[in-house]
């Protein structure tokens, strides 16, 4: 009987963790609407193009508006990013300000999950995603960039603050 107890406290454990309760790639039904907008900033690092363990190219401070449309625990939105402070470490480059940048993704319980519509960027960096977690008023989350074929932008850890508009 123990062991039942204690297999089920794992179980429960793991699946919270994850953001849903049940088995794997079962979504929870989303703990808030998330339409509408949502603005924030978010510190990015890119990395040079020269890999890990070499001069950072930029720091980035950036002011975010998100824009969502939930149909279920499906989301969709508009990312528009404006620098507001950069240091251009080891590139000598300023970066860019990026509007309308299209994404999708999915929500189960109080976890975010979005990710670019492209599969890849011309300068051949792969797409973001983006880890929130979220609250009524609030979301906190980090960006990865994934599956890129040279080093790309991401955030602190839950570097990335927002507050519904």
């Amino acid at each position: 009987m123990k062991k039942i107890i204690v297999a089920a406290l794992i179980l429960s454990m793991t699946a919270c963790e994850n953001g849903y309760f049940g088995a794997a790639g079962v979504l929870l039904s989303p703990a808030r609407r998330l339409t509408g907008t949502w603005k924030g900033t978010n510190i990015r690092v890119t990395e040079s193009e020269n890999g890990p363990g070499t001069p950072i190219c930029h720091i980035l401070v950036v002011d975010y508006e998100l824009i969502l449309k939930q149909n279920g625990n499906d989301i969709t939105g508009t990312l528009n990013g404006t620098v507001t402070h950069y240091s251009t470490g080891a590139c000598g480059v300023p970066p860019v300000t990026f509007l309308n940048n299209s994404l999708i993704g999915t929500v189960s319980g109080v976890k975010l999950t979005l990710r670019d519509e492209r599969t890849q960027f011309l300068d051949g960096r792969g797409p973001t995603r983006y880890d929130f977690t979220f609250t009524s008023s609030n979301m906190e989350g980090t960006a990865t960039e994934v599956d890129g074929g040279r080093p790309g932008m991401t955030s602190a850890v839950n570097g990335i603050k927002l507050y519904k508009q």
